[in-house]
């Protein structure tokens, strides 16, 4: 089943484990959420977990444009998904990342 939770603000991390959370809370039974991340690091870290929002008003070509303002190009993508069992047991949290630089 596909749900479109809302999203927290605040880090990726906290995003995905308060997700896995509200998606337990709703269904009231063992739930898988992900929640994926573009960090920029010339940008602070930005978009970071907020990349949905980036790519949907500046389209990927906006995105593009704003890492090549910069000379340090270097963005790592983030994806975590979040395990949720049972309400009362902790979230299980499982993290992959890749770091690398546009072709530009």
């Amino acid at each position: 089943m596909h749900l479109e939770l809302r999203e927290i603000q605040g880090t990726h991390e906290e995003i995905v484990i308060d997700k896995a959370k509200t998606a337990m809370k709703l269904m009231d039974y063992p739930v898988l959420v992900e929640d994926s991340s573009l960090e920029i690091k010339s940008y602070g870290g930005m978009p970071g977990p907020y990349i949905k929002e980036f790519i949907q008003q500046l389209k990927p070509e906006g995105v593009y444009k704003m890492a090549a303002a910069y000379e340090d190009r270097t963005a790592i993508a983030r994806c975590t998904f979040c395990l949720n069992l049972d309400k009362y047991l902790k979230v299980h949290k499982f993290t992959g990342e890749v770091e690398g630089i546009p072709l530009l």
